[in-house]
């Protein structure tokens, strides 16, 4: 399931005025592609507040959240 905050806000039209478009699928197919693709879906338990967003474009690169720190990255050149 691909049920992140940053996934609910894009879905729901949050980024409409940013000029990013609505994803035609769901959440379920969402987190198929990405493990189609050879990715991994995380899930976080608990409390948590991402405090940057990281939108990685560097082909075959993938970065890891910092231990002590928080942050959401999305590999899009998987997409």
């Amino acid at each position: 399931m691909l049920g992140c905050g940053f996934f609910k806000l894009w879905v729901t039209g949050r980024f409409d005025e940013m000029g990013y478009p609505r994803p035609e699928f769901d959440a379920d197919q969402g987190a198929a592609a990405v493990k189609d693709a050879g990715g991994v879906i995380e899930m976080h338990h608990g409390s948590h507040e991402e405090k940057e967003v990281l939108i990685n474009l560097v082909e075959n690169k993938t970065f890891e959240p910092y231990e002590n720190d928080q942050r959401f990255i999305v590999d899009g050149w998987a997409a």
